[in-house]
């Protein structure tokens, strides 16, 4: 048995090896855990507070199932994403919970963290909120516009209720509700020498209830800034990957074989049988059994297995530096050769004016909706304004590696449609729209509706010379074509 408990030894040591290579090249990342802190707020959030640059912004998010409050602590925690409306190109979350974003929000002094009460402290302004349980699936939930309006210290922004769904880690939402009574008595002590909270309940973001109050207006449509081209990513990258991959699977492969080796090596003691045979009497015949130990055979393959397996974790350790070498090398000529092809792209974009493109197709695909598509691109800076501005931009534009190799690459650009009063200059609504060959079927996010091309991709080749400017042109006008249809239906379907 002596040979079978190596043998599983053996294998321990080598599947576990194999194991933590395995976790080391998918990479071990692991999200922070909401700030569930009780404050309190800082002498300078107090100062900012007191001088009306910022304001303590409260809020409540709860989950029911089957009708009981469950927990908010650790197993349910809350998720409450803001951002700041107005230059969707800047896009970024100003806190969603973690503390991988510069604002946190925290737990009210006077509250229980299984209660689900929160604040963070903004500056007075617009801002999109998506509330919603931690735990919910990546569907799409509703958006909000809140206003942080100036002069208060204490902001509640209104009480969001989900429901569970039986288990299946999606959640229903219930709306927005004013709880301030609540609030009032939740936000005692939180600033000092303030009692006073003032309700602004956030409002849904829909575009239909945002104009509303411009009924009969029309709209004057003008183009924003076309940001620059994204650099290309992961140009040359594949340079390394080649020439580390045949390491690697070697030594992924000696550490296979050392492992199938000693699963499969048979570990029993062998007993050899002779006969001892005589001719003239064979009665007397007889069976003589010699035992002969299988260790006494083996001990060399112990040796080569051992030596398969502290190979192989060798040659995948070497994997790694050698990836980093052709990276630098390979790669870096790759990139070279790359960039000024990149920098006669980024000229072709800007040549094309995909904002303008944008501008002067909005009002020809509306104007069966009393848009006069004769003035595209006219501001409305009159004195005495009533058009409601639409102001469309784009960003992000450039190529997109089609996998992790950049084997191919396709064309991805995103866009941006903003209506803004025509008197205080406030955006009332914002909405973003993302061209891309996407995996999966196009779908609606709560504050970007993706636009799938599901267009060919192609080597970086073919972006190059007369033949990819042609090609590239074609990529723009597709995407022209494809997401101003997309806010034009938007614009339709809140009765324009």
């Amino acid at each position: 048995m002596c040979g079978n408990l190596r043998s599983r030894v053996l294998r321990f040591v080598l599947s576990g090896g194999l194991a933590a290579t395995a976790v080391i090249l998918a990479g071990c990342r692991t999200t922070p855990p909401p700030n569930l802190g009780r404050g309190p707020l800082t002498p300078q959030e107090i100062s900012d507070i007191q001088m009306g640059k910022k304001a303590v912004v409260l809020f409540r998010l709860t989950t029911t199932e089957n009708g009981t409050q469950e927990s908010l602590d650790f197993q349910r925690k809350v998720r409450w994403r803001t951002w700041r409306i107005g230059g969707w190109q800047r896009f970024h979350y100003l806190t969603d919970g973690s503390k991988s974003t510069p604002s946190e929000w925290r737990t009210p002094p006077a509250a229980n963290r299984n209660d689900g009460w929160r604040y963070l402290v903004l500056p007075p302004g617009g801002y999109f909120i998506e509330p919603r349980p931690a735990v919910a699936h990546d569907n799409p939930y509703p958006l909000y516009h809140l206003s942080v309006p100036e002069g208060h210290k204490i902001v509640y922004a209104g009480s969001f209720l989900f429901t569970a769904s039986n288990g299946t880690g999606l959640y229903i939402p219930g709306g927005v509700h004013d709880d301030s009574a609540a609030a009032q008595a939740i936000a005692k002590g939180l600033v000092p020498s303030v009692d006073e909270v003032t309700a602004a309940i956030a409002t849904p973001n829909d575009l239909a209830v945002a104009v509303k109050p411009y009924a009969g207006r029309k709209l004057t449509v003008m183009a924003t800034t076309n940001y620059p081209m994204d650099p290309t990513p992961d140009v040359g990258r594949k340079a390394g990957v080649l020439l580390a991959a045949p390491v690697a699977v070697t030594g992924i492969a000696l550490l296979g074989l050392a492992i199938w080796t000693a699963d499969t090596a048979d570990d029993d003691d062998t007993v050899a049988t002779d006969y001892d045979y005589d001719t003239k009497n064979p009665k007397t015949n007889k069976t003589v059994h010699h035992h002969v130990s299988a260790d006494d055979d083996k001990d060399g393959l112990i040796v080569m297995e051992l030596l398969a397996g502290g190979v192989g974790f060798t040659l995948i350790g070497a994997a790694f530096p050698i990836e980093e070498v052709g990276d630098l090398t390979f790669g870096g000529i790759v990139r070279r050769t790359w960039k000024p092809h990149e920098a006669a792209i980024r000229q072709d974009i800007k040549r094309f004016d995909q904002a303008g493109h944008l501008a002067t197709a909005l009002p020809q695909l509306l104007a069966t909706n009393g848009i006069d598509p004769s003035h595209p691109m006219v501001a409305a800076v009159s004195e005495t304004p009533t058009n409601l501005v639409v102001q469309v931009g784009t960003c992000h534009s450039g190529l997109q590696p089609e996998d992790f190799f950049g084997w191919k690459y396709m064309f991805k650009t995103s866009a941006y449609l903003s209506v803004i009063d025509p008197v205080s200059h406030q955006v009332i609504w914002e909405h973003g729209y993302l061209y891309a060959n996407l995996s999966g079927s196009p779908g609606q996010s709560s504050y970007v509706t993706v636009v799938s091309s599901r267009q060919k991709s192609y080597s970086l080749g073919a972006y190059k010379g007369a033949a990819g400017e042609k090609l590239l042109q074609q990529k723009l006008e597709a995407a022209d074509r494809r997401l101003s249809e997309a806010m034009a239906a938007d614009l339709k379907a809140a009765g324009f």
